[in-house]
């Protein structure tokens, strides 16, 4: 989130921040959660293969034992009992498959008590029914942890292509990685502050790594130019917003995270480009990511200008709001920086009373010797 070995200065003295690559690690590990979207809504969807177990099952004993039309009623409404399983199945795997079918063989039983006769076929059709809710969870169960055992894979594999491509532009502007996972870091904290979750999170996250990725397609005489752009030269820069949309609207998976990157320079007043949106036109995420991104920009030292400290650039954000900036999300921004600024002073707190203890170590040793 802050530029690699940047010093911080606040009212209680100089801070050294942690390497970025710690905080790089911390983003990969908050996010490598998020594509476990289905499993995050648990609380959600075991009430609802509850309700249907419970609405077939009195469905059931509410229907008439009786010959004809009622006793086909009855095999219809047992074969409904294979829906929570299948459910089950899809949405936790053979964990849920066999916790589902268990709850199903609990709820037919009481059927399966009072209809028991003599007939020793109706009898057998009964326990083969117990067998089938098995049977199909199992299998279903299996099948589905096959999909997503697959699902994952794809998602490491998309992982890895975005790191490929963090990666391929540091090879040619130096920073961009440590640059693209410290806007990801603090875009990131922003969106929770501001109640995104799961899904939204995600894209995020990637948006704010690969926001830069259209540079590729910027002459290195531009994108590695020392001193101030002219105007043709900038009007070459502002189209790596687009050229990153082009590369990423290819992949059919990251297409959210392409509109997020198309927006990432448009401003709140409608100044910013490509398309000059304004307001809520702009896509949360690069709402959220223009103030990150901008943060990181000013502390962060450039060929041309030294870097802001954080009070500064926090006070520069803080001016944007309402034209460069959403002041919504500035609000938040402040919010994540008050708890950064606890945090940094928390840590210098205790490294000061670590430093003052090795300090004191030798002193205590030395009269101890001088007093035996």
């Amino acid at each position: 989130m802050i530029r690699e070995n940047e010093p911080y200065s606040s009212r209680s003295g100089d801070v050294d921040l942690a390497d970025s690559h710690r905080k790089s690690s911390m983003v990969a590990s908050r996010v490598r959660s998020t594509p476990e979207l289905f499993v995050q809504m648990d609380r959600h969807r075991w009430p609802v293969i509850f309700f249907l177990i419970a609405l077939v099952t009195l469905c059931h004993l509410a229907t008439p034992m009786t010959a004809g039309l009622m006793h086909a009623t009855h095999i219809l409404l047992r074969k409904l009992f294979i829906i929570p399983i299948l459910l089950g199945s899809i949405w936790f795997g053979i964990r849920g498959a066999i916790l589902s079918a268990g709850f199903v063989s609990v709820a037919y039983s009481p059927y399966i008590w009072v209809a028991w006769s003599g007939h020793s076929a109706e009898n057998l059709n009964q326990i083969g029914e117990i067998v089938t809710f098995w049977v199909v969870g199992i299998l279903a169960g299996c099948l589905a942890n096959r999909e997503k055992h697959a699902l994952r894979q794809a998602a490491d594999a998309s992982r890895d292509a975005l790191r490929a491509l963090v990666a391929a532009l540091d090879a040619r502007e130096h920073q961009t990685e440590l640059h693209s996972h410290r806007v990801a870091e603090l875009s990131l904290r922003i969106g929770e502050k501001l109640g995104l979750r799961g899904r939204d999170l995600a894209v995020l996250h990637e948006g704010a790594l690969l926001h830069d990725v259209g540079k590729i397609g910027v002459p290195d005489s531009v994108l590695l130019k020392p001193g101030p752009l002219t105007g043709e030269e900038r009007r070459i820069m502002e189209r790596h917003a687009e050229m990153g949309y082009t590369i990423l609207s290819a992949a059919s998976h990251l297409r959210s995270v392409a509109d997020l990157v198309h927006a990432h320079h448009e401003r709140f007043d409608g100044t910013g480009y490509p398309r000059g949106l304004a307001g809520e036109a702009v896509p949360l995420g690069a709402r959220i990511f223009a103030v990150a991104d901008v943060f990181d920009a000013v502390t962060s030292d450039r060929p041309y200008r030294s870097a802001m400290r954080w009070p500064d650039a926090r006070n520069l954000v803080v001016e944007g709001s309402g034209s460069h900036f959403d002041p919504t999300v500035v609000a938040a921004f402040l919010v994540v920086m008050n708890e950064a600024d606890a945090q940094l002073l928390m840590e210098h707190s205790d490294d000061l009373d670590s430093t003052e203890k090795h300090r004191c170590e030798p002193q205590a040793q030395l009269s101890s010797e001088e007093n035996p």
